[in-house]
């Protein structure tokens, strides 16, 4: 029963064999025989008034190191399916403090079930729940003050069932404070000592650290968290705008990142964490640093088809002019980055309306956009690429009233089976610009004849999962834990 240490903060111990088998059997036996509910946790019920658990408090006390002023003990069981969602464990209760929690696992599931701290350091932890073990962290830091980085949860069972008996220890502060430093002491001498190396790193492919930013679609969070959940990997979000930037928030080898935020603060957070032994959706460590002024100049070095496109930062109405009779005539297609769902698209039918347009937009807001030529009778794709696959593909039909296109609202025009050559030409397309996801805007002429439009990365992939129930989160994931395992040699 050597207790091990698994992270600094949160000080996050577990004992295996803090029971036996029998002693295990025994206590589920009684537990299960005690008014139970139901949740949207799973089956729980407070037991802390049995007399039968003395002998027990007592000794995960002593390993705790910890007296409570309130004895609090609860009993949860989780079937396939349930969970906990993230939650602090921060209560008061006649001025006693919840300083600790402990955990004694009764019995532990086939699969799945692991009390995740996403923020511990100096890795991420994902305890897995292992029978008889006895699990215990601090919820309060030394000096009194809530330890953030104890946020905890429990991922959802895979199979079988999970039993576990809860520890609360409650402390009025000023004594916890008044003890701590000693507890502190005792608890680095047993890390140094039960832990060879004193905090080894995840195993590779085993979390996914995703920046997120105001205004990102809840679906996006949700749908990751969940393809994580359903293979057992931790998944956690760091905030762009409040980033701290400091070293110990570096990602351990072998971690996954990848950023659904497109902001430019996600982006420089990305630059900070990205490193050659994280996994990431760039083709190259490099990608990451250079992002290209002229996407549509790369697609064409790589050979692939696109329509004509020129940047423009001139309003010299000859020069306009000349453009458009190389783009074929009038109408004319005119963007500037950075909008979503056909924001900064723009269509010139007339050399005045041109001349006005570029006017504003090259000397009143300073930009430099692309002028491109106009594909009419044709049908918008998006095509959404994994490493060598086209995962997903639907139709974006142009707008009533509008010359834009917007996603299907029909299953129907929803595939899993991609068309070979819309399949290869988005491959190509995401390639060119050294990624391995995007999601690819293509036109196809009635002709038959397909252009790329644009890769965008990051993209809304939960469209086809919301529209039609195909899954990209799960294929996504699957290449980033594969590609860890590479970074890493791990066959």
């Amino acid at each position: 029963m050597t207790p091990t240490v698994l992270a600094r903060e949160p000080w996050l111990v577990r004992s295996d064999d803090f029971v036996s088998a029998e002693e295990a059997a025994g206590l589920l036996a009684l537990l299960e025989n005690q008014p139970l509910h139901a949740d949207e946790t799973g089956h729980v019920g407070e037991v802390g008034e049995l007399t039968a658990l003395d002998s027990l408090h007592a000794r995960v006390s002593e390993a705790v190191g910890l007296d409570t002023q309130v004895r609090s003990i609860r009993y949860r069981r989780y079937e396939t399916g349930e969970g906990h969602p993230l939650h602090p464990d921060d209560y008061t209760i006649d001025g006693a403090h919840l300083v600790a929690t402990a955990m004694l696992v009764l019995s532990a599931p086939d699969s799945g079930g692991a009390t995740e701290f996403p923020e511990a350091r100096p890795y991420p932890a994902s305890v897995s729940p292992r029978a008889f073990a006895l699990v215990h962290w601090r919820n309060v830091l030394p000096n009194g003050e809530f330890a953030s980085r104890s946020l905890h949860r429990a991922a959802p069972v895979l199979g079988g069932t999970k039993a576990v008996l809860l520890f609360f220890f409650y402390v009025p502060l000023e004594a916890f404070v008044a003890t701590e430093g000693r507890l502190v002491e005792a608890y680095a001498a047993l890390a140094s000592r039960t832990v060879g190396v004193r905090f080894p790193p995840p195993a590779p492919g085993t979390q996914l650290t995703c920046i997120v930013d105001e205004g990102l679609p809840s679906e996006t969070s949700r749908l990751l968290r969940e393809a994580c959940g359903a293979r057992g990997v931790l998944y956690r979000e760091v905030a762009a705008t409040t980033f701290d930037y400091e070293p110990s928030s570096r990602l351990p080898p072998g971690a996954m990142l990848y950023r659904p935020a497109a902001s430019r603060a996600a982006s420089h957070v990305e630059e900070y964490l990205v490193a050659s032994d994280v996994a990431t959706f760039h083709g190259e460590l490099e990608g990451t640093f250079f992002p290209c002024a002229a996407p549509h100049r790369v697609r064409e070095r790589a050979g692939l088809d696109a329509p004509r496109t020129f940047p423009i930062a001139s309003t010299d109405p000859v020069l306009l002019a000349s453009f458009v009779e190389r783009l074929g005539g009038f109408p004319v297609i005119v963007k500037v980055g950075g909008g979503e769902g056909g924001l900064g698209v723009m269509r010139a039918d007339s050399l005045p309306a041109l001349g006005s347009l570029i006017d504003y937009l090259v000397r009143g807001q300073g930009a430099v956009p692309m002028l491109s030529a106009y594909v009419a009778q044709a049908m918008h794709h998006r095509v959404i690429v994994v490493g060598e696959r086209a995962v997903a593909s639907y139709e974006n039909p142009i707008r009533e009233h509008d010359f834009r296109s917007t996603p299907s609202q029909h299953a129907e025009d929803y595939r899993t089976e991609v068309p070979e050559a819309l399949a290869k030409l988005a491959i190509l397309a995401v390639k060119a610009e050294r990624l391995a996801f995007g999601g690819v805007d293509l036109i196809v002429h009635s002709s038959g004849r397909a252009y790329v439009l644009e890769v965008n990365y990051p993209c809304f992939f939960p469209q086809a999962t919301l529209a039609a129930g195909i899954d990209v989160a799960g294929p996504m994931l699957d290449y980033l834990v594969a590609r860890a395992k590479v970074l890493t040699s791990v066959v």
